[in-house]
């Protein structure tokens, strides 16, 4: 299939950083109801990764001005992972929001030697594609393809798990269905329990809680190893629970959490999913855990986290977390504004 050129590929589609309207990225869930249900918001899915890998953005419904971030970064529906995708993995966790008319897709991609996962999130207007935000995680490219390294076998992992957790697509019944507002409220209290951890928070945890980062997991899990600090407080971080985590404070040196934006919300599956970045100043060498326990930070220099993280939330209380993210310059902002239900104070502490 031919590739345009980047100058083609802008004028017939209207790609890049062209101007569109912040009123028409509200979460106004009437204006994208009617166009595109939870099946249509999948094979929209669908249609986006095939067109990926076959490079060819000509085949999508795209609304005219649709603009495309690839970690970050601006660019044309001819470039980065359009130019250099090679083909689909088994694993794909869906997350629809069929009244706001979003759908963000966690997925194994190929890329030429790589094997990479990403979360892509695609914003629907009257059948047409007008947003699309991805995230590429590269754990092979930034880690080395070690077996060694356990990062570096995250999307091989999901590949040999073949499919998500059937939580994740189970519906919640009628009656115990929380609002919107509750599950971005449940959901930031992840969040603000993370930032500057100090094992007082509220941590809304089933016990069955576990979580997944670039396709590891890093809850319940004793075979993997986390660092200094795992060393001195004489615990294997990675084997605890969600919740015994983030009562032990091992997170602290998660200095800010900001640019929220919680972008799908599905109450019948009791879901919500983000975007956001994590920032480690590195200020601090060394902290104090809840069991008054003074371990050392292990980082040297100041390190941002770009991320996409989904939560399975039941009863008020989150059950699984399932997570997408890359490092990015520290600092780095969303190059997206406040789309979609944004940050909201009713949430609690940001």
């Amino acid at each position: 299939m031919k590739v345009l050129g980047a100058a083609s590929m802008v004028a017939a589609l209207s790609v890049g950083v062209a101007a569109y309207s912040l009123a028409a990225t509200t979460a106004d869930s009437s204006a994208h109801a009617p166009s595109c249900d939870r099946s249509c918001l999948v094979g929209l899915a669908d249609q986006y990764l095939q067109s990926l890998v076959a490079h060819d953005a000509r085949r999508l419904p795209l609304a005219r001005g649709v603009r495309y971030t690839e970690n970050g970064q601006a660019l044309a529906l001819d470039d980065g992972l359009w130019g250099t995708a090679t083909e689909l993995g088994k694993y794909r966790n869906e997350f629809e929001d069929p009244a706001d008319g979003q759908v963000i897709v966690f997925t194994v991609l190929h890329e030429h030697a790589y094997v990479d996962l990403i979360a892509t999130r695609l914003r629907v207007q009257r059948g047409k594609i007008s947003q699309i935000e991805t995230i590429v995680s590269r754990p092979s490219l930034t880690i080395g393809a070690q077996a060694s390294a356990p990062a570096a076998r995250g999307p091989q992992a999901l590949e040999e798990r073949g499919e998500p957790d059937p939580l994740w697509s189970a519906d919640v019944p009628p009656g115990e269905r929380m609002s919107r507002t509750e599950l971005a409220k449940v959901a930031n209290q992840y969040f603000t329990g993370m930032e500057n951890n100090d094992g007082h928070g509220v941590y809304p945890f089933t016990d069955d809680c576990y979580r997944l980062e670039n396709g590891i997991r890093t809850t319940g899990n004793a075979s993997l190893r986390l660092g200094a600090a795992s060393s001195a407080a004489g615990v294997n971080y990675a084997s605890l629970g969600c919740k015994a985590q983030f009562q032990m404070g091992f997170l602290h040196v998660v200095s800010r959490i900001r640019d929220r934006r919680f972008l799908v919300i599905d109450p019948e599956r009791g879901i919500a999913v983000a975007f956001g970045f994590f920032d480690h100043n590195a200020q601090l060498r060394s902290f104090k855990l809840a069991n008054g326990k003074t371990v050392p930070n292990g980082l040297n220099g100041p390190i941002t986290w770009e991320l996409c993280e989904a939560f399975k939330i039941e009863h008020g209380l989150i059950r699984r977390v399932e997570a997408v993210l890359t490092q990015s310059p520290y600092g780095m902002k969303p190059n997206w504004p406040e789309t979609g239900l944004g940050y909201d104070p009713r949430w609690g502490p940001r």
